[in-house]
């Protein structure tokens, strides 16, 4: 199991992916961790020790937002 130092714990969430395949293979609520620039399950990663941020029902949407500037002259 991998141990995660820094982290962001979103309990009781859900995952919206914009297709019709559920995340991780998931089509319901839990909880996730955002942790190295990835999401995935809570389950799955060490977070005892890690400096952790919570939060609680949220609707995760990864990749949906496009994040980029443009520069004029």
């Amino acid at each position: 199991m991998k141990k995660i130092q820094s982290a962001v714990l979103f309990k009781n969430s859900r995952v919206y992916t914009g297709t019709d395949v559920p995340f991780l293979g998931l089509d319901g609520v839990s909880d996730f961790v955002f942790a190295d620039g990835e999401l995935t399950l809570a389950s799955a990663v060490d977070i005892s020790a890690a400096e952790v941020t919570v939060f609680d029902n949220i609707a995760i949407f990864p990749g949906f937002a496009d994040v980029h500037v443009h520069f004029r002259e």
